[in-house]
């Protein structure tokens, strides 16, 4: 696992509104776990990770792109990509 993965992780974490969700238990998140439903994403939700993201890795993130990532595995792609 990457220190960027780490990050990230901690960030989805940190902003998930369904923090007790068993798939936060793992070290590793699941990269099919789904943001809205499996973890609560909702709007507001994904402009705080947004904010988020952008502060820990100095990459704008923008809400559609961010609202278009359906699973973990998704936000870790654009995060990826932005932080290239």
């Amino acid at each position: 696992m990457t220190d960027l993965d780490r990050t990230l992780m901690r960030l989805v974490r940190t902003h998930a509104p369904a923090a007790t969700s068993a798939g936060l238990a793992s070290e590793v998140l699941d990269a099919n776990l789904a943001l809205r439903s499996d973890l609560g994403f909702d709007l507001i939700a994904l402009a705080e990770l947004a904010i988020a993201i952008g502060d820990a890795f100095g990459i704008a993130v923008e809400i559609a792109d961010l609202d278009a990532c359906r699973t973990v595995g998704d936000l870790q792609a654009l995060v990826a990509a932005g932080s290239a």
